[in-house]
Formats: C-alpha cells, sequence, structure tokens
C-alpha cells in the first residue's frame, strides 16, 4: 500500500495552533475518494505501488519525473466523479492535493508545476497570503470552483470545504505534526454519505 496521508482535523479543534499573519496556501476541499500513487524502492528495484486505482499513462509520467530513478516518491489525491457530488465529470477524476518525495511534502508551486507538466490535474487554488480567522470563515463556504457548477448532476453544487496549510512547512507541538487544517462548509455536513475521511 501507498503511504497514508495524515488525518487532517478541523481548524476549530486547535485554534491556537494558527496565528494570524502566517503565510498560507488555501485550496477547496474536495468531496471523492482518498486514492495516492508511490514510487519506491524494493529489492534494488523501483516500483509502482497503488490503491487499487490503475495508474493511467500521466500518474506514471508524474511518478517517474519526481523519482528521477533516486527518490521515493508518493502523490496523494482525490478520485472524484464516484460519489454523490459528481462535479459535473462524466467518469472517474484524479485531483492532486498534495506531493511527498523521500519522506517530506514539497511545496505547492512545485506541485502544480509537476502535474501541469504532466498534465494530472489539481485541486482549485483559492488563496495564498496571510491568514485571518475572517478570511477562513468566508472562503468555507460558496459555490465548488472545481467545475462550472451548471454541470453538476448533483444538486448541491457548493464547496465541501477549504484546506488550510502553510506556505513553508510547519511542525506543530500542539497537532504533534504537520501543521495544516480543514474547515467545512456548514451547508455540506447533512450530505456526506461516504467512507471517504480525508
Amino acid at each position: 500500500m501507498s503511504q497514508q496521508y495524515p488525518k487532517i482535523k478541523t481548524i476549530n479543534e486547535y485554534p491556537m495552533a494558527w496565528k494570524e499573519g502566517t503565510q498560507v496556501r488555501i485550496t477547496e476541499k474536495v468531496h471523492g475518494q482518498h486514492v495516492s500513487f508511490s514510487v519506491v524502492k524494493k529489492d534494488g528495484e523501483w516500483t509502482f505501488v497503488d490503491d487499487n486505482v490503475p495508474l493511467d499513462e500521466a500518474m506514471m509520467r508524474l511518478l517517474n519525473i519526481l523519482c528521477d530513478e533516486q527518490n521515493d516518491a508518493t502523490v496523494y489525491a482525490e478520485l472524484v466523479g464516484v460519489t454523490d457530488l459528481d462535479y459535473g465529470f462524466r467518469e472517474p477524476t484524479i485531483l492532486v492535493f498534495d506531493i511527498k518525495v523521500n519522506g517530506k511534502f514539497i511545496p505547492w508551486d512545485l506541485v502544480r508545476a509537476h502535474c501541469e507538466m504532466c498534465q494530472v490535474r489539481t485541486v482549485p487554488l483559492l488563496y495564498e497570503g496571510g491568514f485571518t480567522w475572517v478570511m477562513a470563515r468566508s472562503m468555507t463556504v460558496g459555490g465548488s470552483t472545481v467545475a462550472n457548477p451548471s454541470t453538476f448532476r448533483s444538486t448541491f453544487k457548493g464547496r465541501e470545504g477549504i484546506v488550510i496549510t502553510p506556505i513553508e512547512e510547519t511542525y506543530s507541538a500542539l497537532l504533534e505534526g504537520r501543521l495544516i487544517a480543514k474547515s467545512i462548509n456548514p451547508d455540506f455536513k447533512p450530505r456526506q454519505n461516504t467512507t471517504y475521511n480525508y
């Protein structure tokens, strides 16, 4: 199996971990099935590992570039179009939200650059800049930016919420790990009905 992604706490669980002004990126939290894809060295050979979702050509190309025959790498993504919120996709589609190379998460600009080069989609970036509680609350709600909501077959066309991550990777003693948080749209809560737990 690929490396498991750390469970993300809601921002209200550990409010003291977040200081206003911290430089952050905010991405749309999308509703799908969590999947990951890795390339690791096993018995002297570089081997692809997936979560029972077949590696397509674009994802294999991305892993090859990240590996470059010298790095372990894991791509974390949501498989969308497979739950009750379809985002207008007519077939399962992968949206990458994080990449780890040699045990460390890489900056978002590199995630986006690598994915664009390999024609792999990413989750939407909503904001980069200083953190404020007012901004975080306002961005939690609203329409989805994954695709044009008019193409959604699902009746709910809003965002599930947001994921907040410091621009510079940060260890939190309160969280005993990586500083990262999610904020869930209150309009979304009554309609969660999948096993998705990202």
